[in-house]
């Protein structure tokens, strides 16, 4: 199987040359690597050129937002599984073997979630991440959780006509996986470590700034798809939801792994 990665890149030339470094050094895993910049104006653009891998194609055009960026990263690539890690986010070492393997072993998988860890500005690890269940009343009672960045999905998905939507800027990576979901498509989890979310002041998840436009997002995201599979009655779905959100955080704490270390520092440097 080929590996296809699109990553976005807007302005985090800070963090540019990990995220490049980590693709590196995955070696023969990657098939491809796209990556959008829709105008960066802080050196992202000439590090990019002048680090230009033979496996790389850069396209430099504006977008409408991340999600639209997406869309035509997606468009461009050939390879059998997708995945896509942001500028300012890394992958695991060996995290493009582990994805890969996971589909192998899985069969008709269309997309899987691995796990991860956040890290902080500097690589340094803050949390493990494992990965939840994406069901229905799992998205409904908010006890779904899928790491962007431990993703992976079939190109069967994408031919279908899948597609970000480019109005959503806070959470289009959980909005497709619910309409992947919806369109009957098989998520599943693997226990491999993929990715690592950097959290950092000026990412929206560390600035916060989006908050209100976030809660707006996901609301709608999560009532279009109620009415489909509600099962619970509404005098019990404070319990219920209080039930599921302990069974995720134990989940979470059952067989916290090691941190792998960065994939940065193992890549060789380029010439």
């Amino acid at each position: 199987m080929k590996l296809s990665i699109v990553t976005l890149s807007f302005n985090q030339m800070a963090y540019l040359p990990r995220c490049l470094a980590s693709i590196r050094a995955q070696g023969q895993h990657v098939y491809e690597h796209i990556v959008i910049d829709a105008g960066s104006t802080d050196g992202s653009r000439e590090y990019l050129t002048t680090h230009k891998g033979p496996t790389t194609t850069l396209l430099f055009e504006e977008d409408d937002g991340p999600a639209d960026g997406l869309n035509k990263g997606f468009a461009r690539t050939s390879g059998d599984i997708l995945y896509y890690l942001n500028a300012d986010d890394e992958l695991a070492p060996h995290g493009a073997s582990c994805a890969l393997g996971a589909h192998a072993r899985s069969g008709q998988a269309d997309i899987l979630v691995g796990n991860g860890w956040t890290i902080d500005a500097t690589g340094s690890p803050l949390r493990f991440v494992r990965s939840l269940p994406v069901s229905t009343n799992d998205i409904i009672f908010g006890t779904s959780l899928s790491l962007q960045q431990a993703t992976s999905i079939r190109r069967r998905v994408w031919d279908s006509g899948l597609r970000f939507n480019p109005q959503n800027r806070t959470c289009w990576d959980f909005e497709f996986l619910v309409e992947a979901h919806r369109a009957g498509f098989t998520i599943e989890n693997h226990d491999g470590v993929v990715g690592y979310f950097r959290i950092h002041g000026e990412s929206i998840t560390g600035s916060q700034r989006l908050t209100d436009e976030y809660a707006r997002d996901y609301h709608r995201i999560v009532s279009e798809l109620r009415p489909e599979g509600l099962t619970s009655s509404r005098a019990f779905r404070p319990a219920v939801k209080l039930l599921r959100r302990t069974a995720g955080g134990l989940r979470q704490r059952m067989g916290r792994p090691g941190f792998p270390g960065l994939a940065f520092d193992k890549a060789k440097p380029t010439r």
